[in-house]
């Protein structure tokens, strides 16, 4: 019993350990990438909440490939645990988020890091606790992997065409989806022309009033 609680504690805090680099890098590698297409499901590819629920779900599910093979078969709740430990990851975040972001009126960098490390610790603890306890049904077994399959499925298809909802908004630019160079280009277009257009609006002023100064 104490060996298998060893190797529990291994693999979960392993799992860990991974999510926190690996999460940490997703928020770089759409960008790190050049905004490739193959790269986005797995990426932060834009500034939204959403899009960060993504460095808690996908580290902890890919290393379910390692972990499985090694630890995972054969262990009755395994897939709930798992299942369990990505949703309250998961969750965590936009619960901090807007906990303290819209009493606030915006948000702070420091906060927002602590939550991502306090969702993958909670994330973990969850995991932990119900691989160690007696099996719970095969029920809550088919939970956990519908769970995973679920997330698997919104993260890949709501970065294409995410729903027009606050959490799927970039609360820099206020566009949803991907942020392409094609996006950046029209963008930075948009910004010129605006400030060329305000630039002929003072210049024209400074005109009218030099010819009202001469008398012309």
């Amino acid at each position: 019993m104490q060996a298998m609680d060893s190797r529990a504690n291994t693999f979960v805090w392993t799992s860990y350990l991974v999510t926190l680099v690996f999460g940490t890098l997703l928020h770089f590698t759409y960008d790190f990438s050049g905004r490739t297409f193959v790269s986005a499901p797995f990426s932060a590819v834009n500034e939204s909440v959403w899009e960060h629920l993504k460095l808690v779900f996908w580290p902890p599910v890919i290393f379910l490939v390692v972990e499985y093979p090694r630890f995972g078969r054969g262990q009755a709740n395994y897939w709930l645990a798992r299942g369990a430990g990505v949703a309250v990851s998961v969750v965590t975040i936009p619960a901090v988020f807007y906990g303290y972001s819209v009493p606030l009126g915006r948000s702070i960098l420091f906060i927002d890091i602590a939550t991502f490390v306090l969702a993958a610790s909670l994330g973990a603890w969850t995991a932990k606790a119900l691989i160690s306890r007696p099996s719970l049904g095969r029920g809550l077994r088919t939970v956990g992997l519908a769970t995973i399959a679920v997330g698997i499925v919104c993260f890949t298809a709501f970065t294409f065409n995410p729903p027009q909802l606050g959490i799927f908004k970039d609360g820099n630019t206020g566009t949803y989806g991907r942020l392409t160079d094609s996006l950046q280009g029209r963008d930075r277009l948009r910004e010129e022309t605006r400030f060329m257009s305000t630039d002929s609006r003072l210049v024209r002023t400074a005109d009218q009033q030099d010819a009202r100064l001469t008398g012309k």
